[in-house]
C-alpha cells in the first residue's frame, strides 16, 4: 500500500467483553455502553500514536479536549454527548470520516494492551486480505481490520445483523501475533477451526 490504513479509535462507548463469533473478532457489537474511562483512553491513544498509523478518533464532545492532547483536533470526529450508538454504528462513523483510506484498523478505546507493532501487522495484512483479525496462539482477539473494498458495507453498519452479513460474505483471516494484549480482559473463545494465518513480521 502507498498509504497506510487509518487506525479508528472508538472512544465514544466501549465494547463489552463477550465470546468471539465463530467467523470473526468480537467487533462490532450492539451494546450501547458508557464512554471509555479517561485513564484507559489515554493509554490506548499512546499506543495508537506509537503505531505511526494515521489516526481518527470517534468520541463524544465532552472527551475532545482530553483526546486533543494526543491527536490533532482534525483527527477527532465528535458526536453529541447524548448520542449513544452501537459499536457497529461507531465503526461506520469512523470509516465514513476517512473514505479515501486504503483500509481501517478498528481499536476499541479501552484497548491499551495491543502493541504498536501488532497494529502495524494488521494494517499490513490488508495488502492481501479484505478482513483480518488479530489472534494470539490461536485465540481470537478484539482487533479487526478492513480493506477499502469493504467501504460500502462498513458505512452501512448499524447492528450485529449487519456485521454477520458482512463476515458471511467476506470470511475473516487470522493474523497471528506474539501479543497477549489483544485478548479481551474477560475470557476469549478459541477459534472453532484454525483460520488461515498471516505471520506478523
Amino acid at each position: 500500500m502507498i498509504r497506510p490504513p487509518t487506525l479508528v479509535v472508538l472512544a465514544a462507548g466501549r465494547a463489552a467483553p463477550r465470546e468471539a463469533p465463530r467467523s470473526a473478532s468480537v467487533l462490532p457489537a450492539d451494546a450501547h455502553l458508557p464512554d471509555v474511562p479517561a485513564s484507559a483512553l489515554a493509554a490506548t491513544l499512546r499506543r495508537a500514536v506509537e503505531s505511526r498509523l494515521p489516526i481518527l478518533v470517534v468520541a463524544h464532545q465532552a472527551q475532545v479536549d482530553e483526546i486533543a492532547t494526543w491527536v490533532a483536533r482534525r483527527d477527532i470526529k465528535s458526536l453529541p454527548d447524548g448520542d449513544r450508538r452501537s459499536v457497529a454504528a461507531l465503526v461506520a462513523v469512523g470509516v465514513a470520516e476517512r473514505p479515501d483510506a486504503p483500509g481501517w484498523v478498528v481499536l476499541p478505546g479501552e484497548s491499551a494492551g495491543p502493541r504498536p507493532e501488532t497494529l502495524r501487522a494488521l494494517a499490513g495484512a490488508l495488502d492481501d486480505h479484505a478482513l483480518v483479525f488479530a489472534q494470539f496462539r490461536g485465540r481470537r482477539g478484539r482487533l479487526a481490520a478492513y480493506a477499502g473494498e469493504l467501504y460500502p458495507e462498513l458505512v452501512a453498519l448499524s447492528s450485529d445483523d449487519d456485521w454477520r452479513r458482512l463476515v458471511a460474505r467476506y470470511p475473516a483471516t487470522g493474523v497471528e501475533v506474539d501479543d497477549p494484549g489483544i485478548l479481551p480482559a474477560v475470557g476469549a473463545a478459541p477459534a472453532a477451526a484454525p483460520p488461515t494465518r498471516v505471520r506478523a513480521g
